[in-house]
């Protein structure tokens, strides 16, 4: 009898331990486990990528990924910062993706990019109107306000050692902070990219010049070595996307970028960027 009540007792604790071990390996109620947390790094470059003045991350860039991330079941927190600062983030592997970045031999070296572009970007010379600089010989002594950690500025540089132009170069941690000094007389110039111009130049009463850089891809990074299959897939979304004349892309594309710079600082509440998203086309008559 003692022999049968042991055994009975093995038995029952044997499957206790099968029971919780087995329930340990269980998916989450609903079906997968959710995903970690994908931090994104976003900076003030409307209508590319911004914050709003209330704090909300706007522009293509985050329409795109927050689209691609409700098909997917990807959570997303926007982490809002200067731009060196995100891209020390990001080699640090402090935020898990950056947008808006440009391709660069020395970047590749650091970060992973994915491989069809969202958009494209040329830096521009801002001054304030009747300052005399037109062309980049005008600069010859003058200073100039550049972003730190910009290709542009990067770009700028060599252009100036190539003519032999001599400049007095100063640095800033943002663009609105060379708009700034531009419009307070601080520097003579600055040097942004071409979406930021169109949408901040005619309310900082400064004027573009002819000083124009040459057109850049720019993409999504993420630290080496991690997050590519992530990237794999909004590729795939985007190659599907730009195959589709009336695709979410395109429609976004055409809201931020292509629309005047008043426009793109149009912000929708969400109920009206879901009655867009059901009703892609509209006829009229």
């Amino acid at each position: 009898m003692m022999r049968a009540e042991t055994e009975m007792r093995i038995r029952s604790h044997s499957l206790l331990v099968f029971l919780t071990v087995a329930t340990l390996h269980l998916p989450a109620a609903g079906g997968a486990p959710e995903q970690p947390v994908l931090k994104v790094g976003i900076y003030q470059n409307p209508p590319a990528v911004f914050s709003t003045p209330n704090g909300q991350p706007a522009g293509l860039y985050v329409d795109l990924l927050n689209e691609i991330a409700r098909q997917e079941g990807w959570q997303l927190e926007y982490v809002p910062a200067p731009w060196p600062a995100l891209l020390e983030q990001l080699k640090q592997g402090e935020i898990d993706l950056l947008t808006a970045i440009e391709h660069s031999t020395e970047r590749e070296a650091i970060y992973d990019f994915n491989q069809s572009a969202i958009s494209k970007v040329y830096g521009v010379i801002y001054t304030q109107d009747g300052a005399g600089i037109r062309t980049i010989t005008d600069l010859e002594g003058k200073s100039v306000a550049l972003l730190k950690g910009d290709m542009h500025t990067a770009y700028f540089r060599q252009a100036l050692d190539a003519l032999g132009i001599n400049v007095r170069p100063v640095v800033f941690l943002s663009y609105d902070e060379v708009f700034a000094h531009v419009k307070s007389g601080q520097v003579d110039a600055g040097l942004v990219a071409n979406h930021f111009g169109l949408a901040h130049g005619e309310e900082a009463h400064l004027v573009s010049t002819a000083v124009t850089l040459k057109p850049m891809p720019l993409y999504l990074a993420v630290p080496e070595g991690l997050h590519r299959e992530r990237m794999d897939t909004v590729d795939r979304y985007l190659e599907k996307w730009k195959a589709e004349p009336y695709s979410f892309y395109h429609q976004i594309y055409s809201r931020w970028m292509e629309a005047p710079a008043s426009a793109a600082r149009l912000q929708l509440t969400p109920a009206e960027q879901a009655w867009i998203k059901a009703h892609p086309v509209v006829r009229l008559g």
